[in-house]
Order: C-alpha cells, then structure tokens, then sequence
C-alpha cells in the first residue's frame, strides 16, 4: 500500500488498497490537537506565543504531506486538554491509551512515539540516597513517598499502591517539590523530560537520575486519539495510522529524535 497516493482526506477518497474514505467535500479541515503547555521539551509555548517540543514536530511531521488535513496543536493545562477531547471542544490528542481515555477517544493501533520512563529522580543529598540507588523492585521503594502528577493514568496504572503518593499540578511544581522544598523522596520521569527541566529550573546540581529496569510498562506508547464526539473518527484513526507507519514519516521521526536526543 503506497500511502503517498493519499490525495484529499476531506477531498473524497484514500487512495489506498484498504482503506477507502466516502467523505464529500473540497475544502481543508482543520485537525485540532489538545497537549499539555508545560511539558517542555515535549510540548511548550514558544516566546511567540506557537507550541512548540517533541510532540507538535512529530505531529506536524504525521500530518505534512495531507493537503486536506490541517493538523494544529494547541496548548492547555493536561487536565483541561483531556476534558475538551472528552467534550468534544479539541479534536485529538496523543496520549497513552488507557481505559479510562479509550471511553471517549478513538486511537490509532501504532503509537506516534515511545517514550522509556524507566527512570527515578531524586535529591542528590537524599539521606537514603543509596536504596533509592539499588533499588530492584517497588518492594524496595514501599518506604519513600511518590512525588507524582494528577490525572496520570499511566501512574495510576503501573505504579503499585503500596508506594505513597503526594500528587501536584504539573511537573514543574513536581520538580520544585521535590528539590526546592525536600517534600517526597523521588518522581518518575524520562530522562529527555527531567533533563530539560531541572536545566530549566536550574536544578540540575540538586538532583540524581537512576534508570531502573523493574517499572511495568516504562516503555510508554504515545498514540493519537481522535475524540469520539466526531463524526469521521474511525476514518482519521485509520488515515493516521497509515502515515504513522509510511517511510515518509518514520525517515522525519528519526531526524527529530536525533534534534532532540530521543532514544529508546
């Protein structure tokens, strides 16, 4: 299947062998993706006001050659992004697939990108920085308290509930928490996130970074997911998915992991 014959999504038909679109019209329709505004270097609000980071480049990287689909991310509190793809008030979002998000979302079956979380952040002077260190299991961890984020599900889903939780906003205050003002005793977050972060917040020196092989699932997969309040959502999951898996984008994605220093 030669994805690059794609010549109109709104225009009338996918030219593809297996996935034929019956959608009328000639103009361009306008693909609005909800994402977090403070989760540089994944996605931020660049100083002219436009998102910028990880993800809208591989979004924009998704949607580049469809010259009926006008893909545009826009920014929002993660908790407030989720609502309006419930709602219906964004069109998609890409995000980690969970239950509770597949109730109201459509997602495409390949996953945008991966991101490994298998990675704990600590103080450096932490007084039990050396179990943090060794650690082997969430056993090991029982006795330390989760620095961690609302409305996570991955969190929900993959971190025991033997190991407390202290929950915040967002990662930046996750990270003044933790560094600032020594409440908690680690987060969990990749190592491209936390990097670019505590350089943001000059925190750099305060903090230790420990990959760890035991979390469940720390490979996270990003999928898009188009709101089920659309219309035509199984036909844009279907169009995306084709152009997740086309040379053209996966060629794109590996000159942008390498601009940003993403590796798996």
């Amino acid at each position: 299947m030669n994805r690059r014959d794609f010549l109109g999504y709104m225009q009338g038909f996918l030219l593809t062998a297996l996935y034929p679109l019956n959608v009328a019209g000639s103009t361009q329709s306008t693909l609005r993706f909800a994402s977090a505004t403070d989760s540089a270097p994944i996605s931020y609000q660049t100083a002219s006001g436009d998102s910028g980071g990880y993800l809208p480049d591989l979004v924009r990287a998704c949607c580049a050659s469809s010259e009926s689909l006008d893909c545009r991310v826009e920014l929002f509190p993660w908790s407030r992004a989720q609502w309006m793809v419930r709602e219906g008030a964004a069109d998609a979002f890409c995000t980690y697939p969970s239950d509770t998000r597949k109730a109201y979302a459509l997602f495409t079956q390949t996953p945008l990108f991966t991101m490994n979380f298998g990675n704990l952040v600590f103080r450096h002077d932490h007084p039990r920085k050396a179990e943090l260190i060794n650690a082997k299991s969430w056993d090991d961890l029982k006795t330390f308290t989760l620095v961690g984020q609302q409305d996570t599900d991955w969190e929900t889903e993959n971190i025991p509930p033997i190991i407390r939780r202290s929950l915040y906003s967002d990662q930046q205050e996750m990270m003044q928490v933790l560094l600032r003002r020594g409440e908690g005793d680690f987060l969990v977050m990749s190592s491209l996130e936390a990097s670019h972060l505590l350089k943001t917040l000059n925190l750099t020196n305060k903090a230790q970074q420990q990959p760890v092989t035991f979390i469940d699932n720390s490979l996270i997969p990003f999928h898009i997911g188009i709101s089920k309040q659309r219309d035509d959502a199984a036909e844009l999951v279907q169009y995306l998915d084709g152009r997740i898996q086309s040379t053209e984008y996966q060629t794109e994605k590996r000159r942008i992991d390498h601009q940003y220093g993403v590796h798996i």
